[in-house]
């Protein structure tokens, strides 16, 4: 009797713990399940409308790379506001974005001035800055310059410089004007031979108008600029870097993804801006994407040469009126993780 007694009471006793085990997996899988579906909240400000030159933050929303990260990221518009722009930096340092895209002289110029914002990985490794011409012109290489009229916004002027200075051409040989406008009517109607633009915007647009196009692709001379780069603060790197290795690595896979299939990926840009023209939208973005990673490179990485020798053209210039630590400008850890370096 006592044997049996026993053997009741310690089948109870089991079916008492195995109770409290399952009523703790199911408090364990709904705290897994609560933990899963917490997101954070980002603030991205971008640095112009939607359009292709987006497309890499639309494939880490729309692939849902974001979601994967635990990131619910809002994709604020840039361009122009009541016809003032939006800078994305003061948007970043007035607490009203996380992060923004902006460009390695914007950073370099607004650290010269105590603001402390650091590049975190760049969209375009190689700039689509370049001099566009029409091919009768016969301007294919720097030299062709010579006694042509040339048209370079006052903001790209140093690049310009440079280029004539690294080829050893006198700038009084070349007459330089003032770009003020959009577009390029000036070179259709023949007002300039050559103007200062970017591969991915004048370039298209001259193949678009029936004529073809002489490029002078700075980057092919040597003069580089990261001009689409995920920016953030030191603040927001210090003190949730968990965060910024999450918002880089979804955009990185991103990017991956616009690689992988560009004709596909156009179709995303119309989700975010539906009056655009795809086709046209696909000729820029094809003309883009050599620029997102090309050989013997990675997705997003930043080279220091680069911003070595940024930050040397704002010094030659006179932009920059004394020299800055480079090396604080930009954050290259978070790259680094993603590809093991």
């Amino acid at each position: 009797m006592f044997k049996i007694k026993n053997l009741y009471r310690n089948s109870a006793l089991l079916m008492v713990v195995a109770s409290l085990l399952m009523v703790g997996c199911k408090s364990d899988d709904k705290k897994d399940e609560q933990q899963s579906q917490s997101t954070t909240d980002v603030r991205l400000q971008m640095n112009w409308t939607h359009e292709y030159s987006s497309v890499g933050l639309y494939a880490a929303e729309k692939k849902g790379h974001f979601k994967k990260e635990g990131l619910n990221v809002e994709l604020i518009q840039g361009g122009f506001v009541n016809n003032q722009f939006v800078n994305p930096i003061d948007e970043l340092l007035a607490g009203r974005a996380d992060f923004v895209l902006s460009d390695a002289a914007s950073i370099l110029l607004a650290r010269s001035q105590g603001k402390p914002v650091v590049a975190v990985m760049t969209v375009l490794q190689r700039s689509p800055a370049a001099l566009i011409s029409l091919k009768g012109e016969n301007i294919a290489r720097p030299q062709d310059l010579v006694g042509k009229t040339v048209s370079v916004s006052p903001d790209a002027q140093a690049i310009y410089r440079t280029l004539l200075a690294s080829q050893s051409i006198d700038p009084s040989q070349v007459t330089l004007v003032d770009r003020t406008t959009f577009g390029i009517d000036p070179l259709l109607n023949g007002d300039v031979d050559a103007i200062g633009a970017w591969i991915i915007n004048e370039g298209v647009m001259v193949t678009q108008a029936g004529q073809e196009a002489n490029v002078i692709l700075y980057s092919d001379y040597g003069i580089n600029n990261y001009d689409f780069v995920i920016t953030t603060t030191e603040q927001m790197i210090a003190d949730r870097p968990e965060l910024v290795q999450k918002f880089v690595r979804a955009i990185q896979q991103g990017l991956d993804d616009v690689l992988a299939d560009p004709d596909k990926a156009v179709d995303l840009v119309l989700e975010y801006n539906s009056t655009l023209d795809k086709a046209d939208q696909l000729e820029h973005l094809r003309a883009m994407v050599p620029l997102i990673r090309p050989p013997s490179t990675q997705t997003g990485a930043m080279q220091p040469e680069v911003w070595t020798f940024t930050h040397q053209v704002l010094v030659d210039q006179g932009i920059l009126s004394t020299p800055i630590d480079v090396s604080a400008a930009y954050n290259t850890s978070f790259i680094d993780e993603i590809y093991g370096n």
